[in-house]
């Protein structure tokens, strides 16, 4: 590699790792987010949710029956 096209390698790499550092300090000084509970309660009195945790059950439980019946 021709020396000036090092130079310039280098250069970008340097830029590269300060603004990693900069982002890296943004983000280790921001509070942790708590995704689940920003969405905990979202499909409360959902009538379609409420039919996919009975459907879930179903199945659940269905295949509990199969597998006790299983030799």
């Amino acid at each position: 590699m021709e020396a000036n096209n090092l130079t310039l390698l280098e250069e970008r790499v340097a830029t590269l790792e300060r603004e990693l550092k900069t982002l890296k300090a943004q983000l280790s000084a921001r509070p942790p987010r708590v995704w689940w509970l920003e969405n905990a309660g979202l499909f409360k009195d959902d009538p379609a949710f409420e039919e996919i945790l009975a459907l879930g059950q179903a199945i659940r439980e269905k295949e509990r029956a199969e597998a006790e019946a299983a030799p």
